[in-house]
C-alpha cells in the first residue's frame, strides 16, 4: 500500500491526534474556504485536442472490449486497452491496472519467453507508477522481441516519466533559491536538485533514443510521432525553460523545437489527413510559445508573426474541410476542435461559440458539445448565456455535469438554495460523482450546516481518492476536509490536511490563507 493510502487511513479513518489547546476562529475558517467555481482555463481547453479518438465513440467501444473479457490471460489486454480509454475520459480506474498486472505476471511465469506477457506487464505497472518495475519488464519484452514498435515507445514513455518524477521537488528548490524567498533552500538542497536535473537529462535522452527506434521500425504509426511531439514540447520545456532559463528566455527556446515539432505534423498530417485532432495539434504545438505568455485572455491575433498566423490558419482551413464531412459524428468533433482552436484566439471566440453551436445542431444527442458551450460562455463571462445553455442541455437529457455545471454558476451568482438543489440532482444521478459531492460539501461546510451530511460526502470521495485524481480536485478535497477536521475541534488532524494541500500546490493563496488560520501562534 502507498504511503498516501497509509496517511489517509491514518488521518480519515478516525485515528487522530490529541487536539492541541490553541483555539481558532471557525467562522473565519469556513469563510476563507474556497467557493466551488467552474474549473475552466485557456490550458484545460487543451484537453480536446490530445484524443485521436472521438470521445463520443468511446462508451461503446469500451462496452465492445468488456465483452470480449473471457476469464483467459488475453484479458490483461483488453483491461489495458479500456484502461486507455478511459484515460482519455479521465475516468481512468486503477484497478484494470492491477487486474491487468496480477493476468500478465502469472503469464510470464508460466511462458517466460512470451514478449507479449511481459509488455503487458510493464504497461500495468507503468500506470500504476512503478516506474522501475516497469522499465524492467519492458526490457525483458524487448530482449525477446527487439523489433516491437509498442515496447521501444513503451519504454521510451516510461523513462520519461520517471525522469519527471525523478526531478519533482527540484523545480520548487530552484525556484525558491532564484527568487530569495523566505525558506531559501540549503547548499545540500541544491546540490540535491541538481543531480536530479543531472539524472533526469539523462533518462530524457535515453527516452528520446526510444521513441527514435520506434519511429525507425514503424515509420507509418500516427502515435509514435504524436507521442514525440510531447516529448519535444513538454520535455524540453520543463528541463530547459522552466528549470535552468528565466522566463524571458522562454519564447527563444520555443524557436529551436519548431523545426523538430514541424516535421512530425507534417508526417501525422499525411498518415491522418481526416483525424480532426491531427490537424488541431498544430495550434496547439505551433504555438504553444505564444499560449505559454498569454493568459487566460487568449491570444492576441496582431501580435502573432507570420508563420504563427500561417500555421494557425492552415489548421482552420483543415477543420473547416473535415467539418463538411458527410460523417455527421466526424463532422461534429472536427467543430469541437475547432471551437477549442478559435478559443486560443482573443478575437475569434465568438466564432469558436458559433463552432460548438453547429455542432449541437448536428448532433443534438451528443453531451459534450453542450458541455463545452455552457463552459465557453462561462470563461467569457456570459453566465446567464451559459446558465441558459445548462438548462437547455437538461431537456435534451437529465445528466450529471448538466447539473454540475448550473449548480456551480448559480453559486456564483448567489442562488445558494438551487446551487443546492442541483448539486443534489447531480448525487441522484450519480451518488459517488466527485465533482457533485465536493460541491455539496463546500455548500454545507461555508454555511455550516450539517456537518455529519458533510463527513458522509467527503468520505464518499475519500473512497475513491487516489494519484491519478488530478491535482487540483485532490487539493479542494483537503481543504474540505481540513475545514471539516477543525470545525469538529480535531485541529491536530486539520493542520495536517491542510499541509498536505500545500505541499500539492504551494502557490495556492487559500489554503495558505488556512494554514494562517490554523496556526495564530504562527502567524502573529
Amino acid at each position: 500500500m502507498r504511503l498516501y493510502t497509509l496517511l489517509l487511513c491514518f488521518l480519515f479513518g478516525g485515528v487522530c491526534l490529541a487536539q492541541q489547546a490553541t483555539s481558532v476562529d471557525k467562522d473565519a475558517l469556513r469563510q476563507a474556504l474556497p467557493a466551488p467555481k467552474l474549473e475552466l482555463s485557456l490550458w484545460s481547453i487543451t484537453s480536446n485536442l490530445t484524443s485521436d479518438v472521438n470521445p463520443v465513440e468511446i462508451p461503446a467501444r469500451i462496452s465492445a472490449l468488456r465483452k470480449r473479457l473471457n476469464g483467459t490471460y488475453q484479458d490483461a489486454g483488453i483491461l489495458l486497452e479500456i484502461y486507455d480509454l478511459q484515460s482519455k475520459l479521465s475516468d481512468a480506474d486503477d484497478n484494470l491496472l492491477r487486474r491487468a498486472a496480477d493476468l500478465a505476471r502469472a503469464r510470464t511465469a508460466k511462458s517466460p519467453r512470451d514478449a507479449q506477457a511481459w509488455l503487458h506487464l510493464g504497461e500495468a505497472y507503468a500506470g500504476l507508477q512503478r516506474y522501475s518495475e516497469a522499465e524492467s519488464a519492458i526490457r525483458r519484452a524487448i530482449r525477446l522481441n527487439p523489433r516491437s514498435w509498442k515496447a521501444w515507445l513503451k519504454l521510451g514513455e516510461v523513462l520519461q516519466w520517471q525522469a519527471f518524477h525523478v526531478v519533482a521537488g527540484a523545480s520548487d528548490v530552484f525556484t525558491r533559491s532564484a527568487e530569495q524567498k523566505e525558506g531559501s533552500p540549503t547548499p545540500e538542497q541544491l546540490q540535491k536538485a541538481s543531480r536530479s536535473l543531472r539524472r533526469m537529462a539523462e533518462l530524457m535522452t535515453r527516452a528520446e533514443e526510444c521513441i527514435d527506434r520506434a519511429a525507425s521500425l514503424a515509420p507509418r504509426e500516427p502515435k509514435i510521432y504524436s507521442t514525440r511531439l510531447g516529448f519535444h514540447l513538454f520535455g524540453t520545456f520543463f528541463t530547459a525553460a522552466l528549470i535552468m532559463r528565466p522566463d524571458s528566455e522562454i519564447p527563444q527556446i520555443f524557436d529551436l523545437l519548431t523545426p523538430e515539432m514541424r516535421n512530425d505534423l507534417t508526417k501525422l498530417e499525411s498518415l491522418q489527413p481526416d483525424n480532426p485532432t491531427t490537424q488541431a495539434m498544430r495550434v496547439f504545438f505551433m504555438m504553444f510559445k505564444h499560449l505559454f505568455s498569454s493568459g487566460e485572455q487568449g491570444l492576441d491575433w496582431g501580435q502573432l508573426s507570420p508563420q504563427a498566423r500561417a500555421d494557425y490558419q492552415k489548421s482552420i482551413t483543415n477543420l473547416e474541410r473535415i467539418s463538411r464531412s458527410a460523417d455527421r459524428r466526424k463532422a461534429a468533433w472536427a467543430l469541437r476542435h475547432l471551437a477549442s482552436a478559435h478559443f486560443f484566439v482573443q478575437q475569434f471566440r465568438e466564432l469558436g461559440i458559433a463552432d460548438l453551436r453547429r455542432a449541437i445542431n448536428m448532433t443534438p444527442q451528443e453531451m459534450e458539445n453542450y458541455e463545452m458551450l455552457a463552459a465557453y460562455l462561462a470563461v467569457m463571462d456570459r453566465k446567464e448565456d451559459a446558465i441558459a445553455e445548462c438548462e437547455r442541455w437538461l431537456k435534451v437529457k437529465d445528466n450529471v455535469r448538466a447539473h454540475v455545471i448550473l449548480s456551480t454558476l448559480l453559486y456564483e451568482k448567489g442562488q445558494v438554495d438551487e446551487a443546492k438543489e442541483h448539486a443534489r440532482a447531480a448525487l441522484r444521478l450519480a451518488p459517488r460523482d466527485m465533482d457533485a459531492n465536493l460541491l455539496l460539501a463546500a455548500y454545507l461546510l461555508k454555511e455550516g450546516e450539517d456537518l455529519a451530511q458533510v463527513q458522509r460526502l467527503l468520505d464518499t470521495i475519500a473512497a475513491q481518492m487516489r494519484e491519478s485524481i488530478p491535482k487540483e480536485k485532490r487539493v479542494h478535497y483537503l481543504m474540505q476536509r481540513g475545514v471539516l477536521l477543525a470545525l469538529q475541534d480535531n485541529l491536530a488532524g486539520a493542520r495536517w490536511a491542510i499541509a498536505r494541500a500545500r505541499e500539492l500546490q504551494p502557490d495556492l493563496e487559500q489554503a495558505e490563507t488556512l494554514w494562517k488560520l490554523l496556526n495564530p501562534e504562527k502567524s502573529s
